[in-house]
């Protein structure tokens, strides 16, 4: 079920990014997640592979690019094998110091309860 989201998340931003970019430009998109979750860094991994076979549309970039992009922030529960994935997304149109400050805020912070 989780591949499903992925893929029409992955579509939907392929069709908005196709009406709002330059000619001939992809668009630069770095992405964060929590690697310390396993199911965060598997949604990830399948989100990038996506997102990468789109290469006239998207440029996968470091968070230290200092072009501007979209920021892909993404995050999952914890789960067990014959669970769903429960995540939560969000994507921002930033520069360099927007990205630099998502990435320090996501980072540095910590789950609840742990």
């Amino acid at each position: 079920m989780h591949h499903v989201w992925v893929v029409v998340f992955a579509v939907a931003l392929v069709l908005l990014s196709s009406q709002c970019r330059a000619k001939d430009e992809p668009i630069k998109l770095s992405t964060i997640t929590n690697t310390a979750e396993p199911s965060s860094a598997e949604v990830m991994k399948l989100f990038r592979q996506k997102i990468g076979s789109h290469e006239t549309l998207f440029k996968l970039v470091d968070n230290d690019d200092p072009s501007l992009g979209l920021v892909f922030t993404e995050d999952c529960m914890p789960r067990q094998a014959a669970e769903p994935y429960v995540c939560f997304y969000t994507t921002h149109y930033a520069g360099l110091t927007a990205k630099r400050s998502w990435a320090a805020a996501y980072t540095s912070a910590r789950p609840l309860g742990r």
